[in-house]
């Protein structure tokens, strides 16, 4: 079934965009924060893109958080992904970037690593991941470069 909320988030206010992942029928809205006191606000209606990250055809790294529990759990099939699966980002302009993941992984939960700075075009996806019974014992990461740009 179609995780589709694009029109609830409002995806075409500005600062915001489309999140497509075809491999876990997920489409959510992804919102850039204004300052990581939103990021936790801003899970409740899709992914919260990190403050300051670059625009998605810059070199870079676009962090982003998504719930993957509870009733807003966006990110729930996270696990899933695997190197090579595709990852849009779609702006109200037209323009699609698309990206490919090269890597998933589990992370400790303090590991702010992987929110640094990179040479390509990067999406990284972060959340929650079970561990010994806590659902935030670590983290579960995302990456994924820059392939290809559309529209």
């Amino acid at each position: 079934m179609m995780r589709n909320h694009p029109r609830r988030c409002g995806y075409d206010k500005r600062n915001s965009y489309l999140l497509e992942i075809p491999a876990i029928d997920l489409k959510i809205c992804a919102i850039r924060c204004a300052s990581f006191e939103r990021i936790y606000k801003d899970m409740r209606i899709g992914a919260a893109i990190f403050p300051n990250a670059p625009e998605p055809d810059e070199i870079g790294n676009i962090c982003m958080s998504a719930h993957r529990t509870g009733s807003r759990d966006y990110f729930r099939n996270l696990d899933r992904l695997k190197k090579g699966d595709v990852i849009y980002l779609h702006c109200k302009e037209g323009i699609s970037y698309q990206y490919q993941v090269v890597s998933v992984s589990t992370i400790e939960p303090d590991d702010w690593s992987v929110t640094g700075q990179t040479l390509k075009p990067t999406v990284t996806m972060l959340s929650c991941q079970e561990y010994q019974g806590v659902s935030n014992g670590r983290r579960i990461m995302v990456r994924a470069e820059l392939v290809g740009i559309s529209g």
